[in-house]
């Protein structure tokens, strides 16, 4: 079943371990750490959490709003870095920086 945010954070601690997630222009990086004796369980939790996410729309409509803002709100140097993208890109899906 979908895992949510509390049931993995609960489960990472009770075996010692922290999760780290990134993004990038094109990639996203889930770094689960924790004691090298529960590498078992901690695999087994970052593949549940890649493979089964749960998303509230609630939760989602946050996180895109929080973008958006992010975006409006940006410098002028991510402005003028976003623009380059879209014409050194142009259809490509990198130019959706």
């Amino acid at each position: 079943s979908p895992v949510t945010v509390i049931q993995l954070k609960d489960e990472l601690e009770s075996v010692g371990g922290q999760i780290s997630i990134a993004t990038g222009w094109d990639d996203t990086r889930l770094t689960i750490t924790g004691p090298a004796r529960n590498v078992t369980t901690l695999i087994e939790i970052l593949g549940r959490l890649v493979t089964l996410p749960s998303f509230s729309e609630d939760e989602f409509n946050k996180i895109k709003q929080a973008q958006i803002t992010a975006r409006e709100t940006s410098s002028l140097h991510d402005q003028a870095d976003a623009r380059f993208a879209q014409d050194l890109y142009g259809g490509h899906p990198y130019h959706h920086v």
